[in-house]
């Protein structure tokens, strides 16, 4: 518990899968992405989890981050990715976390929130447009954008070093479109990532009850899978 308040999340299930792997592979984490970065939270617990890493790029449609976080390993990009690039979509911004192209559902706060129109930019041309190394490590957490913004990947999910996929995978129908948990699990399926590991989020209202909604997800590549 005490090593937890220091490294927080460095004992997680997630991060414990993840250290299995890497260390039954003899492989390294150097790159990391952040897609949904918010507030930068998960960074902070993740640079210090994976020191070796070198390279951290984080990503959000808003710009709320506190660039005293930026100042070691990180570059940030303000921009709403999506599968299309220069795609129209109307993008509901609360100032949360729940921000989303995909508007969220069950949340009556959301009836007030008028939605501002953003063209998107595909991850792939954001890679190739400022020279960024390719992750091993892409993390994206995009209120039930996340397959979409992983379409925008095109052959770059294929990377050979692309080692592990963090998604945030709804129980329920949370955002209006929003894929299911077998959508997500089959389209990671198909691009040959396994799931290995799950985190539940914390208990939330839906619709007048209070539901387990969500959960972290780690997909691992196939190839880096060994069964026993």
């Amino acid at each position: 518990m005490f090593f937890e308040v220091f490294y927080p999340g460095y004992y997680s299930e997630n991060c414990r899968a993840i250290k299995r792997v890497l260390k039954n592979n003899d492989i390294t984490l150097k790159v990391i992405y952040d897609v949904g970065c918010f507030k930068g939270q998960w960074y902070k617990q993740r640079k210090k989890t994976f020191p070796e890493a070198e390279y951290f790029y984080l990503f959000d449609a808003q710009n709320l981050i506190s660039f005293d976080l930026l100042k070691d390993k990180a570059k940030f990009f303000n921009v709403v990715l999506g599968s299309i690039e220069g795609e129209q979509v109307s993008f509901w911004q609360d100032g949360g976390s729940g921000s989303s192209y995909f508007k969220e559902i069950g949340n009556t706060l959301w009836n007030n929130v008028e939605p501002e129109i953003v063209n998107t930019k595909t991850l792939k041309a954001l890679i190739n447009e400022n020279s960024l190394k390719k992750p091993n490590y892409l993390k994206i957490d995009t209120q039930s954008s996340e397959i979409e913004i992983l379409k925008g990947l095109e052959e770059i999910i294929n990377y050979e070093s692309l080692y592990f996929i963090e998604l945030e995978i709804s129980l329920y129908q949370i955002n209006e479109g929003a894929p299911t948990i077998k959508e997500v699990i089959d389209f990671m399926s198909m691009n040959n990532f396994l799931l290995i590991s799950t985190e539940q989020l914390p208990i939330v209202e839906y619709f007048n009850e209070k539901k387990l909604v969500q959960l972290n997800g780690i997909f691992a590549q196939r190839k880096l899978i060994t069964i026993s």
